[in-house]
Order: structure tokens, then C-alpha cells, then sequence
């Protein structure tokens, strides 16, 4: 499946994301498989009241406006062959994008990392995002965190 991300031809796309200006030629299946957000988007149910809106903006390109180009990118990455990589810098918003798309095994992964990272700078910003994301693991990383520091 990484060759239909790197495919330059977009011979097999069915479907174009617009996020922060970049167009993104993707797979309505391999989205949807993915991503409950994305089978959602894509493929709705008949008893879905808003389903003929939905299914007419499937065949259309979608825009994402609450994710960042780069961690999108990465988001994608991850979506096709189960790989993306991670950095102090593009963690938080793969983890938005995560988020939104409802992949759960990403916003783990990003998660995880996190709770690596957590010192005393970063424990009130990464405890904050664990609250709101309800991420257990970032928050007991945290919890600890405080009790060691203060």
C-alpha cells in the first residue's frame, strides 16, 4: 500500500483531501478501513438522515481545516503501512489529526511518546492535552511526574 501514497501519477485515486493548502490524492477504501471518521465521511448509511449531503460530498474533495499539512502527511503515513515517525516538533498535531480521524492505535502511539517526554516543562501542557483527549496513559505519566517533582 506505500506504493499507492508515493504514486506521483495519482493513476488509482479516488478521492482528494485539501488540508492547509495541499491537496492529498488518497483511497476512499483504504481511508475508510482505517478510519471510523473516514468510513463515515465516504461510504455512509442508507439510514444516515443526512446520507445523500454525505454520500455527494464523498465523491467530492473533502477538506480537513483542523489539521496541519505536515501531520496530516504523517497521518497518512501511518494509515497505509502502519509506519509513520514521530518527533518533539510534529506529535502533537499527528496527534490532533489522530484524534479527529478516530485511529486509535495512533493516538496510543503518540501517547506512549509523549509520556517519554514528560519532564517538569512539560508535564502542565502534556497533563492538560491528556485531559482533553482522555489519553490515561499520558495522564499517569504526568500524575507520576508531579509526584516526583513537587
Amino acid at each position: 500500500m506505500a506504493k499507492l501514497l508515493s504514486d506521483t501519477t495519482h493513476k488509482h485515486s479516488d478521492v482528494q483531501l485539501r488540508v492547509g493548502g495541499k491537496i492529498f490524492h488518497c483511497h476512499k477504501l483504504i481511508l475508510a478501513i482505517k478510519s471510523p471518521y473516514f468510513e463515515e465521511k465516504l461510504f455512509p448509511s442508507s439510514s444516515s438522515p443526512s446520507s445523500s449531503a454525505a454520500a455527494a460530498a464523498a465523491s467530492e474533495e473533502i477538506v480537513l481545516n483542523d489539521v496541519s499539512a505536515d501531520g496530516f502527511d504523517k497521518v497518512l503515513q501511518f494509515m497505509y503501512t502502519g509506519e509513520t515517525e514521530l518527533t518533539d516538533e510534529n506529535v502533537e498535531h499527528i496527534l490532533t489529526a489522530a484524534d479527529l480521524m478516530k485511529l486509535t492505535e495512533l493516538s496510543t502511539f503518540c501517547a506512549d511518546y509523549l509520556a517519554e517526554k514528560v519532564c517538569v516543562d512539560t508535564c502542565p501542557r502534556y497533563w492538560k492535552l491528556a485531559e482533553q483527549r482522555n489519553l490515561a496513559t499520558l495522564a499517569l505519566a504526568c500524575k507520576r511526574q508531579c509526584v516526583k517533582e513537587f
